[in-house]
This record gives C-alpha cells, sequence and structure tokens, in this order.
C-alpha cells in the first residue's frame, strides 16, 4: 500500500510540473465596415498563444487601404492584439483579407486561414458607387435604345 501511495504522489508531481499550453487563436474585431469617402476606422487582430506571420491586403487599394500589410505575432512577448487603420479613398466596395501565412501555436501547431473584412465606402452624398454596375447598367440602356429603335423604324415602314 506504501508503494501505491509513493507511485500517485511520484505521477501527480510530474503531472503538475509539466508545461502545458493552451490551444492557439487569431480573430478579428470586424468583419464588415462601411465608411464614407475620405474617413477612416480601426480594426484589430487578436493573437492568444501564437507566434507568426501574418499578413494583410486590400482587394482593391483605389478603394481602400490598411496602413501594415504584414505584421509578426509572439504573444509571449505581450503583443496580443494589433490595431489596423482602414482608409476609405473611393466610392465602392473591397475585402481586407487577414492570412495566416507562418503561424503556429506555442505547442507547434500550425495555424491557416484568412479571414474576410468586407468594406463598403460611400461618396461624399452616401452612395456606393460601383464603377462596374454603373457600366454593365449604361451599356444595357444603350443596347435597350438600339433595339427600340431598330424595331420602331422597322414599325414606321409598315404604315
Amino acid at each position: 500500500m506504501k508503494k501505491i501511495k509513493q507511485i500517485l504522489l511520484l505521477m501527480f508531481i510530474i503531472l503538475h510540473c509539466v508545461n502545458t499550453f493552451a490551444s492557439g487563436s487569431v480573430s478579428v474585431s470586424k468583419h464588415n465596415i462601411e465608411l464614407e469617402k475620405g474617413d477612416s476606422t480601426t480594426f484589430t487582430i487578436s493573437g492568444d498563444n501564437v507566434a507568426g506571420l501574418v499578413e494583410i491586403e486590400s482587394s482593391d487599394s483605389s478603394v481602400v487601404t490598411v496602413d501594415n500589410d504584414k505584421y509578426f505575432f509572439d504573444t509571449t512577448l505581450g503583443e496580443k492584439d494589433v490595431t489596423i487603420n482602414v482608409s476609405a479613398k473611393k466610392g465602392g466596395k473591397a475585402k481586407i483579407k487577414v492570412i495566416l501565412s507562418d503561424v503556429a501555436t506555442f505547442d507547434e501547431e500550425e495555424l491557416t486561414g484568412t479571414e474576410i473584412i468586407e468594406v463598403t465606402v460611400n461618396d461624399a452624398n452616401g452612395n456606393n458607387l460601383d464603377v462596374k454596375n454603373i457600366v454593365i447598367t449604361s451599356v444595357g440602356f444603350i443596347i435597350l435604345f438600339g433595339i427600340a429603335f431598330v424595331f420602331g423604324k422597322n414599325l414606321i415602314r409598315k404604315k
């Protein structure tokens, strides 16, 4: 019985002396941003028990830009949050991607993935100017006008 108590005590000491880490994670504070042309805002990238490189990119830098395109996390140094500035350049829509390019937890588990932040920028009048939609709509009206002109002209001749 004494031998069993000694073994249990030894196992208890060994198990409590081993360093264990919680699983790590990276998250963003916002997934949708709406701005007026010329305005800016921020979002936060938070890390917990991680170290590695996070890349930040805008899908359309003519609509929205970010002030920092790469950030190296090392939460052992107390750097758990980084604030990223977002600036609205012109009306339209863009996506900001936060890419975990080389990130691992402290127990050496690789973290991968991409967080997407949808950004809408309104012009000074509050309109979301999406040039692609304006061009497509304009082309549609031109085609419709052309068809009406041809058919209208044929109807006039038949009389």
